[in-house]
């Protein structure tokens, strides 16, 4: 019987970026509204990434930058539905 180390002991840093994720993909929001406050097509929709913190949700959250705006405002996650 094999007996090594745990996952998170061989790999100290995983457990550490997934707590992390959360702050990570609302940075990564915060960029998408920057580019689109600059783009000529501020106005438009764009899509921005869900904020559940699973790891593996790749949902996608198609907003204007008004509404991403006021989901700040209110410190309220852009969240896919149902998550």
């Amino acid at each position: 019987m094999y007996v090594g180390l745990s996952p998170a002991e061989e790999y100290p840093l995983i457990p550490r970026a997934l707590e992390d994720l959360p702050d990570v993909v609302a940075e990564v929001n915060a960029r998408i509204r920057e580019i689109a406050e600059r783009s000529a097509a501020s106005t438009d929709d764009w899509d921005f990434i869900c904020e559940c913190g699973d790891p593996a949700c790749q949902e996608r959250v198609t907003l204007s930058v008004a509404e991403y705006v006021e989901l700040q405002k209110r410190r309220e996650p852009v969240l896919a539905p149902g998550h």
